[in-house]
Parts: C-alpha cells; sequence; structure tokens
C-alpha cells in the first residue's frame, strides 16, 4: 500500500489527505480536466514516479497522446514548480491495466545543463 508521504502531491487543499495514487489522480483529474492525470499516476504507481516526489507541485499538465491498453501509449507533457524542465512521461498498459504489464518512461526536455 502506497503511504500518503509517498504520494507525488500537488499541493492544495485536501491534497495531504490522500492515501493512494487513485485519489490523488482523481484531484489532478479534477485541477487538469481531459488531461487523464489519473492514467498518468496509476502508470507511475506500478512503474516509475520519475521527476515526482512528496515535495512537488504540477504547475502544469497536458495530455499529448490518449493511450489505451494493449495500444498506443499514452504521453503527457509535465511542467513542475521550481524546475525549469518540461517532463515528457511516456506510458503504456496491457488491457488489463497499470498493475498488470505496464510500462513508464520519463525525459527531460530544456532547463538548465
Amino acid at each position: 500500500m502506497t503511504r500518503p508521504e509517498d504520494l507525488p502531491f500537488v499541493h492544495f487543499p485536501g491534497s495531504e489527505d490522500w492515501t493512494s495514487a487513485y485519489e490523488a489522480g482523481e484531484a489532478l483529474d479534477a485541477r487538469f480536466p481531459g488531461q487523464d492525470a489519473i492514467e498518468l499516476l496509476m502508470a507511475c504507481e506500478y512503474n516509475d514516479y520519475g521527476p515526482l516526489g512528496s515535495d512537488t507541485t504540477i504547475t502544469g499538465l497536458l495530455l499529448a497522446q490518449q493511450g489505451y491498453g494493449d495500444g498506443d501509449d499514452w504521453i503527457w507533457y509535465v511542467k513542475l514548480a521550481d524546475d525549469p524542465t518540461l517532463w515528457v512521461a511516456q506510458g503504456g498498459c496491457d488491457y488489463t491495466g497499470w498493475d498488470c504489464q505496464s510500462s513508464l518512461a520519463w525525459t527531460g526536455v530544456g532547463g538548465e545543463s
């Protein structure tokens, strides 16, 4: 079970009460509608949180490509507060979901050298 202190927080009222990546994803979906944020956090939960940490503030989230199980990958652009890097998260899963066969890779674009 994921501990609240291990979740990637977005720091707005109520975020300190999240107990799972699913709850965090629902809250991110509400904050960034139409960006499949819940899919991103479920991908992180079963793969790699990459640059996201317990003190992270996500300031921008853009779904660049809609994915689906056993099909195309999801691709997101993620902007974090206090980080000049634009992060690209790309991942996919089989038809059963993220908890079975899945992958997620993070790539930093730009920022400081």
